[in-house]
């Protein structure tokens, strides 16, 4: 956006109104993204827009921080064989021992 911005041909340096203002304005003037960028309601959008970004991936790293908690019990439960484990654990007393253990 800053790039087209920028580029952006002022009207008093556009080709076609050049013979009305010839010699009346000077193209000294500030560009359009200057005065874009120097307004009030792009500063406040800006900060909005920046503030947002700043506690979206604040947000996306606490919830990184929870699922990584999480990283052992989905692990078990992807290489849990449920006929594996009754083959294995046959009395109620091993049962108990496995549940305590997880």
């Amino acid at each position: 956006m800053q790039s087209v911005t920028e580029e952006v041909v002022r009207v008093i340096s556009h080709q076609d109104f050049r013979q009305f203002i010839h010699g009346l304005i000077s193209d000294s003037g500030p560009r359009f993204r200057a005065i874009v960028e120097g307004s009030f309601a792009y500063a406040t959008s800006k900060a909005t827009i920046q503030n947002r970004i700043v506690q979206d991936f604040a947000y996306l790293k606490r919830a990184v921080e929870k699922c990584e908690q999480c990283a052992d019990v989905n692990a078990f439960d992807q290489s849990f064989v449920f006929e594996a484990f009754k083959a294995e654990h046959s009395d109620l007393e091993s049962i108990k021992m496995h549940l305590d253990k997880l």
